[in-house]
Order: C-alpha cells, then structure tokens, then sequence
C-alpha cells in the first residue's frame, strides 16, 4: 500500500507521518526511549522495508529489530506555534524508501 500510495500521488513525503510528545511533567527519558524501542520490538509494521531488484521486481521485508537511540529536543522555550512549525518542517523530507535500515 505504501509503495501504490508514493507512486500514485507522487510525493514521497505523503507517508511521513510526524508524531511530536508534549510532555508537560518531569519525565525518565531513558525510560521513554526504552518503552519506545520496546514497540518497535513487538511490531514489525515498525521495521518494514521495500526492496527494489535491478529487474524491476519489488518486494517488501521485515528487517530485525536492533535498538535504536532517538533524538530529544527541548523546546520550552519556545511558543506551541514555532513548535509545530517545527514538527512541520521534520516531516516535509521523505524518508528513502529503499533497503533503508
């Protein structure tokens, strides 16, 4: 479905879907990190790849699940506004969709 959905519309962006976490207490980021790889253990739908044969031939693969470590960023100090342009701006860049680990 993602492969019909870039090719139909034309813009590989279409399928980048941002997720922001605004987190208003204090919070044990490592514990947030590790509940997050946790998910992307549990559901392959996470690590799904699309993979691209000099013929033409295309198929998609699960590749295995490796931790990851993920970027935080704190923007306290700016206003709800410059924040979401922000997450706005994450998600206009496509993600290559080939083989990509």
């Amino acid at each position: 479905m993602h492969f019909y959905t870039v090719r139909a519309i034309n813009r590989p962006e279409v399928l980048n879907i941002g997720t922001g976490l605004y987190v208003q207490f204090d919070t044990d980021f490592e514990v947030l990190k590790w509940a997050i790889n946790e998910a992307r253990q549990r559901h392959k739908c996470t690590r799904l790849r699309f993979h691209k044969e000099e013929d033409g031939t295309m198929w998609q693969y699960v590749v295995p699940y490796e931790e990851q470590n993920f970027d935080l960023h704190d923007y306290r100090s700016r206003n709800e506004d410059d924040v979401h342009s922000r997450f706005t701006e994450f998600t206009k860049y496509p993600f290559e969709m080939w083989d990509q680990m």
